[in-house]
């Protein structure tokens, strides 16, 4: 996934993107408790949003959110900050947070959560746009270097057998 490439090079890893697999955005929405009073984002303002991990694309797009509605973001308990982030793990966890009240709302990519929306469990109230393609393809600084040509092969290959699947 972009987002935690993106996330992981932003940190000096060895990565780097050498090809789209997705050019499409990834669609990331923003969830609450079904019968929570929340009804919009802006009343998310203040709040504790859920995160799987710090550099996951949970994290990633909350953070976007936030400088697109232009709050400030907490990794702690301070006060004054407009909303404050807490990893919980994976999607069960989150889940079992947002439940317990430990946690007001999360992230996350909307066709793998989709039993949760019509279950009744979860409830969307925005989205999140992040402004990359969902899947790209990465490789090491050395395996560029080294590799370059079957690199290009492997990215024509991709290319050509997803024109065949549109195509048929």
């Amino acid at each position: 996934m972009t987002d935690g490439l993106v996330a992981s090079i932003s940190k000096g890893s060895d990565f780097r993107i050498v090809g789209t697999f997705v050019e499409s955005q990834m669609r990331w929405i923003v969830v609450i408790k079904y019968d929570s009073q929340f009804q919009s984002i802006i009343d998310l303002k203040g709040k504790t949003f859920g995160i799987t991990r710090f550099g996951g694309g949970s994290h990633i797009n909350t953070v976007l959110l936030a400088k697109d509605q232009g709050w400030l973001v907490s990794q702690n308990e301070e006060q004054g900050n407009n909303i404050r982030i807490k990893p919980v793990g994976d999607l069960n966890s989150l889940v079992n947070a947002i439940r317990k009240g430990i946690i007001d709302c999360f992230i996350w990519e909307l066709l793998s959560i989709s039993f949760l929306l019509d279950s009744g469990i979860l409830r969307a109230i925005g989205e999140v746009h992040p402004p990359w393609p969902c899947f790209m393809v990465a490789a090491t600084t050395d395996f560029i270097k080294m590799s370059a040509n079957q690199i290009k092969s492997v990215l024509d290959s991709i290319q050509g057998a997803a024109k065949i699947f549109h195509a048929e």
